[in-house]
């Protein structure tokens, strides 16, 4: 047994239990509440804690606020309702939002297009692409007049296959390679050019980075932080180049105070 001059002061591993408890009520009050659209003062009244609180808690755990962690639920579940032949409207009403309007400025803020150009596989649109380097192997950046449409990673030799996969996503679009597209990826992974103390954001990135095709169930991964691709696929339970994971990036991005990457898909 330890002398009391030198037992451990667990007083900070406490007070982290407590956070997490925060985060944790929180997360499955939106997932179970999300078609509600609920404010953040509902979520934090759930969670036990004010609206301020909530907000650092979530954004320091996780590496998005709720309101952003709410947005991707509710775009996931809007890509689903259009791609099974839901019409534009009934999605609309069907994820809980007011009117086409807000879904049309949720699809064009995360995902470059709007709800129509999406379902119709991205007819009419022309796609620019470009592979660059990343802390996280070779990055493959998809960007449409709009902004960032999606993101991929791919390890050596299997850029050609990552590719074919995020097209597969947008099948009637057309695709123009494009070494312009450096400039996004710079905003992505350079922290200089969106951290908030350096006057700012970072990017607004709540986007599928990976096609969902061979995708294992919906729920928060946690990536030990690590140089190889090959072992980050493995951790995620895909092959080479093609984790099968779709990553909201803004969280992908933040490292969370437990020293890894939280991903939620």
């Amino acid at each position: 047994m330890l002398s009391p001059d030198r037992a451990t002061d667990l007083t900070p591993l406490a007070t982290a239990a407590e956070d997490y408890g925060v985060v944790r009520r929180a997360i499955a009050y939106i997932s179970e509440h999300w078609r509600e659209q609920p404010e953040i003062e509902r979520i934090a009244e759930a969670a036990g804690v004010s609206s301020a609180e909530l907000h650092h808690l979530f954004r320091r755990w996780a590496g998005l606020t709720p309101k952003a962690f709410l947005q991707a639920i509710t775009l996931e579940h809007a890509r689903k309702l259009l791609r099974s032949s839901a019409s534009v409207l009934d999605a609309t009403y069907e994820v809980g939002l007011s009117g086409p309007g807000r879904l049309h400025d949720l699809f064009v803020t995360h995902e470059a297009m709007s709800p129509g150009e999406w379902k119709s596989g991205g007819q009419g649109l022309t796609i620019r692409y470009g592979f660059h380097p990343s802390p996280f192997g070779t990055a493959l950046v998809m960007a449409t007049e709009r902004g960032l449409a999606g993101l991929a990673f791919a390890d050596p030799g299997e850029e050609e296959a990552a590719l074919e996969d995020m097209r597969s996503r947008w099948p009637r679009a057309g695709y123009v390679e494009d070494a312009a597209t450096a400039n996004l990826a710079r905003r992505i992974f350079d922290p200089k050019l969106w951290r908030p103390d350096r006057g700012r954001q970072e990017p607004d990135l709540v986007r599928g980075a990976l096609s969902s095709r061979g995708r294992q169930g919906r729920r928060p991964v946690r990536l030990p932080l690590g140089p190889h691709p090959q072992a980050r696929h493995a951790r995620l339970g895909g092959g080479p180049g093609r984790s099968g994971v779709r990553l909201a990036t803004r969280a992908f991005l933040a490292p969370s105070t437990c020293g890894v990457l939280v991903l939620v898909y």
